[in-house]
């Protein structure tokens, strides 16, 4: 029993270790030591003696993950052909309400969602609640609607979230990301806006330069009437001490 027992200890203690990889390549094995490699994302590790990552994921040379090409898509009610990385005018203000951490923007037709009247027209309406409140409603809510209605009901949505993406952020190039005609539309309301900021500055200049010619004009004649004034009691007083000056004698 002994014997048995000291040759079963024997082998269970002196099962062979499997031979040590030296080759240096990170992928390669040329000694035959390594086992299989799982995937193209593992790497040998030399000290571990395993392999390590986390497997492939197709990436690219940059590092980010690989993303196949699409076809141009058009929407369903505005026939907008739209590529892989453009977005609408509604996703885009969307994005930034995430970013300043306010709520979804809220759309409403002002028509109740059907055209009508001899025009056919389509009219909406967004709010862009602030994010400091719980609930719409409150005074630094911000409400846009187009002055005019269009005949798509896709293309009055967009045009309302077009006017407050000019007037949150109308620095940011939108015209990179959106599609015709809204990218079109986009510029145009720039340009105008831009027109319109230059003509109150003329207006303004104007008004300042008027005020400043007429105030120079004002003091000249107030200062020709003070001197007038001046030469008028001066001669009541003379004619004064005249008269004062005959009676004594």
């Amino acid at each position: 029993m002994g014997k048995k027992g000291k040759g079963s200890s024997s082998s269970g203690g002196g099962a062979k270790k499997s031979p040590k990889c030296t080759c240096e390549h990170l992928f390669k094995c040329d000694c035959g030591n390594r086992p299989e490699r799982p995937s193209r994302g593992h790497k040998w590790d030399p000290e571990k003696q395993e392999w390590g990552g986390k497997g492939h994921k197709q990436k690219g040379g940059s590092g980010q993950t690989s993303q196949v090409a699409k076809a141009a898509q058009t929407t369903a009610r505005g026939n907008t052909t739209m590529e892989q990385w453009q977005k609408l005018p509604s996703a885009l203000l969307a994005d930034i309400c995430k970013k300043e951490k306010r709520p979804l923007p809220k759309y409403k037709a002002l028509n109740g969602g059907h055209s009508h009247g001899a025009n056919n027209r389509h009219l909406f309406r967004v709010i862009v609640q602030d994010a400091k409140q719980s609930r719409r409603g409150g005074d630094h809510d911000l409400i846009f609607v187009p002055r005019s209605g269009v005949s798509n009901e896709e293309q009055a949505k967009e045009e309302s979230a077009l006017l407050g993406l000019l007037h949150m952020t109308p620095t940011i190039p939108h015209e990179r990301k959106l599609p015709d005609p809204y990218k079109t539309t986009w510029l145009n309301a720039l340009a105008a806006k831009k027109e319109m900021m230059t003509q109150k500055q003329i207006q303004i200049q104007t008004k300042a330069n008027n005020k400043s010619s007429n105030g120079g004009i004002n003091n000249s004649d107030n200062g020709g009437a003070g001197g007038g004034d001046k030469k008028l009691k001066a001669s009541t007083s003379t004619s004064t001490s005249t008269s004062t000056s005959t009676s004594t004698s």
